[in-house]
This record gives C-alpha cells, sequence and structure tokens, in this order.
C-alpha cells in the first residue's frame, strides 16, 4: 500500500516514523500498514471522544429544539447584557467607593481592583461601600426626622406599625 505525505500530514501521522524522509510517497509494507492502522484507529478514537466532549459542551447550552445559529444569538444577547450590568455595576461602585471614602477620585489602585473585580467581588464591593455610606450619610425622614433604610419607605425605627410610602415626606 503507498501513503503520500500530504495524507499523512492531513491524518496528524509522525512522518519520520514512517521513513518519509524527503519522499512524496512511501511504500509500506506489512509492519508499516499495521502501524498505519494503529494510528488512524488512534486517532479515529481521539476524535471520536473529542466529539462527544463537544455534544456534552453544546447539549449544556443549546436549548431542545433550538439550532446552532439561534443559540449563539442567543448567548450573544445574553453575554451583552452580563457586560452591561458589570459596567453598570463597576460604575455603581465606584461612586460608592467615592461617596464612602469621602473623595471626588478614587485612588488608582481602588479603581483599577474595582475595574478588574469579577461580577461576585463587585457585589461584595456594592455591599460593604452601601454600609460605609450609610453610616456616614444616614437617610433621615424631613418631616420627622427619624432615620430610614436605604431603599426601604418604612421608617427605621422597631415600631411594628408599617406607614404607606408619601415621596414628599422624604428627601435623599
Amino acid at each position: 500500500m503507498k501513503l503520500k505525505r500530504s495524507l499523512a500530514v492531513l491524518m496528524g501521522l509522525n512522518l519520520f516514523q514512517y521513513g518519509f524522509g524527503n519522499a512524496s510517497e512511501i511504500e509500506l509494507d506489512e509492519a508499516g500498514n499495521a502501524m498505519l492502522a494503529k494510528d488512524v484507529a488512534e486517532k479515529f478514537q481521539a476524535l471520536t471522544d473529542e466529539n462527544k466532549q463537544m455534544k456534552s459542551c453544546l447539549s449544556k447550552v443549546v436549548k431542545e429544539g433550538e439550532g446552532y445559529d439561534d443559540a449563539i444569538s442567543r448567548l450573544s444577547q445574553n453575554a451583552e447584557v452580563g457586560m452591561k450590568y458589570r459596567d453598570e455595576l463597576v460604575e455603581e461602585v465606584k461612586s460608592l467607593a467615592k461617596l464612602s471614602e469621602g473623595s471626588e477620585e478614587l485612588s488608582a489602585v481602588l479603581s483599577k481592583t474595582i475595574e478588574n473585580a469579577g461580577i461576585e467581588d463587585l457585589i461584595e464591593f456594592k455591599s460593604e461601600f452601601s454600609r460605609k455610606a450609610e453610616e456616614l450619610f444616614p437617610m433621615k425622614c424631613t418631616s420627622c426626622g427619624a432615620e430610614l433604610e436605604r431603599g426601604s419607605a418604612m421608617r427605621g425605627d422597631d415600631s411594628s406599625e408599617k406607614t404607606e410610602f408619601n415621596a414628599s415626606e422624604y428627601e435623599v
């Protein structure tokens, strides 16, 4: 059986193992045929295993009945929304950091840390800087002076009586 160099290269075979040298084609003996059959079987098995892994990965992101193009479009849109959310979160954390630090500009190190943080860390930063900002600038009712919790229209006292939100009674 003859084996061409171009076919051996396409199959990813070791050319020197087959004795190609500078030749563009070689004649395989019985041992060469057995070695080729073994190498082709190994390559085929590797491709089969890789194919199974790819199908497993794709089955996790492609919904049933959805084509690959639709899945790619959906995932791209989700990624854009996620990136937008992250960018907005970065800006919010920077703003809260400035407020809690009492400065108009962040240090370069803190700014870079916030910009490079993952979403989980950004959420923790937001919580921490929000808590510090709340301590420095507590929210108070303009009519009675009672402390309020941010994000709620309820008075911060321990009364169990709930009151309706009246925006005209509060200032930020």
